[in-house]
Protein backbone atom coordinates (compact mmCIF):
# COMPACT_ATOMS: atom_id res chain seq x y z
CA UNK A 1 0.00 0.00 0.00
CA UNK A 2 1.19 3.49 -0.95
CA UNK A 3 0.85 6.57 1.00
CA UNK A 4 0.29 9.81 -0.30
CA UNK A 5 3.10 11.87 -0.38
CA UNK A 6 1.24 15.35 -0.96
CA UNK A 7 -0.07 14.90 2.71
CA UNK A 8 3.10 16.73 4.48
CA UNK A 9 3.04 19.01 2.46
CA UNK A 10 -0.35 20.68 2.19
CA UNK A 11 -0.20 19.82 6.51
CA UNK A 12 2.45 21.93 6.53
CA UNK A 13 0.83 24.90 4.23
CA UNK A 14 -1.99 24.40 6.92
CA UNK A 15 -0.11 25.33 9.86
CA UNK A 16 1.49 28.66 7.68
CA UNK A 17 -2.31 29.23 6.93
CA UNK A 18 -3.70 28.88 10.37
CA UNK A 19 -0.62 31.34 11.53
CA UNK A 20 -1.74 33.97 9.40
CA UNK A 21 -5.45 33.91 9.95
CA UNK A 22 -4.74 33.81 13.70
CA UNK A 23 -2.65 36.63 13.07
CA UNK A 24 -5.02 38.80 11.29
CA UNK A 25 -7.54 37.82 14.44
CA UNK A 26 -5.12 39.22 16.48
CA UNK A 27 -4.66 42.60 14.44
CA UNK A 28 -8.24 43.20 14.05
CA UNK A 29 -8.79 42.68 18.11
CA UNK A 30 -5.78 45.38 18.51
CA UNK A 31 -8.47 47.90 16.24
CA UNK A 32 -11.36 46.71 18.11
CA UNK A 33 -9.60 47.78 21.19
CA UNK A 34 -8.42 51.08 20.18
CA UNK A 35 -11.34 52.19 18.09
CA UNK A 36 -13.36 51.46 21.95
CA UNK A 37 -10.79 53.78 23.89
CA UNK A 38 -11.23 56.12 21.06
CA UNK A 39 -14.75 56.05 21.56
CA UNK A 40 -15.06 55.88 25.20
CA UNK A 41 -12.55 59.02 25.49
CA UNK A 42 -14.80 60.68 23.21
CA UNK A 43 -18.08 60.22 24.84
CA UNK A 44 -16.22 61.45 27.82
CA UNK A 45 -15.01 64.87 25.94
CA UNK A 46 -18.43 65.16 24.41
CA UNK A 47 -20.24 65.32 27.65
CA UNK A 48 -17.42 67.78 29.23
CA UNK A 49 -18.30 70.15 26.24
CA UNK A 50 -21.94 69.32 26.73
CA UNK A 51 -21.76 70.52 30.29
CA UNK A 52 -19.75 73.99 29.93
CA UNK A 53 -21.94 74.79 27.17
CA UNK A 54 -25.02 74.31 29.06
CA UNK A 55 -23.35 76.82 31.92
CA UNK A 56 -22.28 78.92 29.03
CA UNK A 57 -26.18 79.17 28.23
CA UNK A 58 -28.11 79.43 31.57
CA UNK A 59 -25.45 82.35 32.60
CA UNK A 60 -26.02 83.98 28.96
CA UNK A 61 -30.50 83.76 29.84
CA UNK A 62 -29.61 84.92 33.49
CA UNK A 63 -27.88 87.92 32.13
CA UNK A 64 -30.64 88.77 29.80
CA UNK A 65 -32.92 89.32 32.13
CA UNK A 66 -32.08 91.66 35.10
CA UNK A 67 -32.63 90.32 38.57
CA UNK A 68 -34.45 86.98 36.90
CA UNK A 69 -32.31 83.17 37.43
CA UNK A 70 -32.13 81.30 34.63
CA UNK A 71 -35.32 79.50 35.40
CA UNK A 72 -37.67 82.77 35.31
CA UNK A 73 -35.24 83.38 32.31
CA UNK A 74 -36.16 80.22 30.54
CA UNK A 75 -40.15 80.60 31.70
CA UNK A 76 -40.19 84.42 30.42
CA UNK A 77 -38.77 83.07 26.48
CA UNK A 78 -41.43 80.50 26.72
CA UNK A 79 -44.21 80.46 23.62
CA UNK A 80 -46.86 82.53 24.81
CA UNK A 81 -50.63 80.32 25.16
CA UNK A 82 -52.99 80.13 22.08
CA UNK A 83 -55.15 82.52 24.06
CA UNK A 84 -53.04 85.69 24.08
CA UNK A 85 -52.16 84.72 20.50
CA UNK A 86 -55.59 85.14 19.79
CA UNK A 87 -56.32 88.74 21.46
CA UNK A 88 -52.84 89.86 20.07
CA UNK A 89 -54.55 89.30 15.94
CA UNK A 90 -57.52 90.64 17.00
CA UNK A 91 -55.73 94.42 17.47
Amino acid sequence: MKLNPNIHRTHGRDGVAMVVVLALLALILVFVAANLRALHSLKRDLKIVEQQQIKRLNIRMASAQPGGSPDTAAQTNATPPAAALDSRASE
